[in-house]
């Protein structure tokens, strides 16, 4: 995982994964070789509002309901929301597959953040009970 670095204000820092939370925020990769096993919805609250947020989490959320996804779904303290979507055991899906459906996604739900999912090398996405920026923790 990706570990923030209160010095340099990046996420410089890099650790393995451990059974105890971590005491700075901490991102996961999202992909291995270019293909992943994790769909990503980061929505933004800072450059939307957390209405906006709110409508577009229960936008997503409904069309993957309705799809029959399996997901995990956190809020930040400052309203920003996740969904993280496993894809099915055993599949994965390549950077190049990803790329149309995250167009298409930003395009319908404007405070979703993309570029989680547009970085092959470095693309990561804080999980369920990392600390947030602002304080306090991710919750599920």
């Amino acid at each position: 995982m990706k570990v923030f670095d209160p010095e340099t204000k990046d996420y410089a820092k890099t650790r393995r994964i451990s059974d105890k939370l971590p005491t700075l925020m901490a991102a996961v990769y999202l992909y291995t070789k270019r293909r992943t096993t994790l769909l990503v919805f980061d929505f933004d609250s800072k450059s939307h509002g957390a209405a906006q947020v709110d409508a577009d989490f229960a936008r997503a959320l409904s069309w993957l309901t309705a799809c029959g996804a399996r997901m995990v779904c956190d809020r930040s303290t400052n309203g920003g929301r996740h969904i993280l979507v496993p894809l099915a055991i055993g599949t994965t899906a390549s950077f190049d597959e990803i790329q149309p459906l995250m167009r298409q996604l930003k395009a319908r739900l404007p405070s979703l953040d993309p570029k989680p999912m547009q970085n092959p090398k470095e693309g990561c996405i804080s999980v369920p009970g990392t600390p947030c920026a602002g304080g306090g923790y991710r919750l599920l």
